[in-house]
């Protein structure tokens, strides 16, 4: 693990660049391997996480292989791209992702979770801001997805945007059966914006929904206290406590 975090924290956009390390803290790593070996030798030997790292490296560069030779073939297919977007992605390759991310948005914009993938991207960086459009941009195409819903919760809050938040959540947590994060997302706008009593009355409608919810009874909990409500802080604290054992 130690091994993984030095080649993260250096910064090496190689995959293999903790190779030299992870041969240092394990007598059966060994860079030669080929994929069939490495699973082979991780078998006998499941415990050691460099032997992990290494079949996590050779997976990602046999999936890389594979889509060379469908690039190959299909060379114009548009899902292709973004498989590949994917991958650059998911191997730290976030510049290059982004703008073929970007490329597909103008080429091919029926391609499913493009605004979506590029806003998680944004997210891994921290880049609130951009995942923010991101992830409005794709609730405007589907109203109805609730990960990008989500996403743009966690983002307005990260952004500390706590108006715009309550603005946003206000329908959806009025609507029948809202869901958890809302509701929690929503409690928070709310005290933040000392409103204390309107997400008591969140929180409430969230308990009995989700009674055996630690966070709910939790958050509770402190907001009775603040609002010098000491039995109920009392009562909801005994249910945090019950479902913590």
């Amino acid at each position: 693990v130690s091994t993984i975090r030095e080649a993260r924290d250096n910064g090496s956009p190689n995959a293999r660049g903790a190779f030299e390390s992870a041969a240092r803290s394990s007598s059966y790593f060994d860079p030669n391997l080929d994929f069939t070996g490495a699973v082979a030798r991780w078998r006998e030997h499941p415990q050691d996480t460099a032997l992990l790292y290494l079949l996590t490296v050779l997976s990602s560069e046999q999936s890389m292989r594979q889509v060379e030779r469908c690039d190959e073939t299909y060379p114009d297919s548009p899902y292709l791209a973004q498989l590949k977007a994917e991958i650059l992605a998911e191997r730290g390759h976030e510049d290059e992702a982004v703008s073929r991310y970007e490329n597909l948005m103008l080429t091919h914009p029926e391609l499913p979770d493009l605004l979506y993938d590029l806003g998680m991207l944004f997210r891994k960086e921290r880049e609130w801001e951009k995942a923010l459009s991101a992830f409005q941009r794709q609730l405007a195409k589907d109203p109805d997805d609730e990960r990008s819903a989500a996403r743009v919760s966690e983002a307005l809050i990260q952004l500390g945007r706590w108006k715009e938040l309550s603005d946003f959540l206000s329908t959806r947590v009025e609507a029948p059966n809202p869901p958890l994060w809302a509701m929690l997302d929503f409690a928070d706008a709310m005290q933040i914006l000392e409103k204390p009593e309107r997400a008591i009355s969140v929180l409430a409608t969230a308990e009995q929904s989700y009674p055996s919810d630690k966070v709910v009874h939790y958050r509770l909990t402190r907001l009775y206290r603040l609002t010098g409500k000491a039995a109920q802080a009392e009562r909801e604290l005994k249910l945090f406590r019950a479902l913590s054992k």
